[in-house]
């Protein structure tokens, strides 16, 4: 009988373990994240400045990538959101 009020109980805290989940770090990190692989790479990041500029500071494990741990980890992300621009990314290929 208890474990039957357990399960039920679980089953009523998923949605809201869902939702403490969602960050806006996880919004910006998918928006960063261009082919969803799971991590953003020097040339997704490439628009962003900010993140550019502190690269090091947040691929804590050295990678070359940053993954969504690495990301999550920042206070708030809002500083490395991508800009829409008309620029070319640092170090891409022109297109025009």
């Amino acid at each position: 009988m208890k474990l039957r009020y357990l399960i039920a109980a679980s089953a009523l805290l998923i949605p809201f373990a869902v939702l403490a989940g969602s960050t806006g770090n996880d919004k910006v990190f998918k928006d960063l994240d261009k082919n969803s692989d799971g991590v953003i790479s020097k040339e997704e990041a490439a628009n962003t400045k900010q993140l550019v500029a502190d690269w090091d500071t947040i691929d804590t494990d050295g990678s070359g990538s940053i993954e969504m741990t690495e990301f999550s980890a920042l206070e708030s992300a809002e500083a490395y959101a991508p800009m829409e621009t008309d620029e070319e990314p640092i170090g891409a290929a022109p297109t025009k």
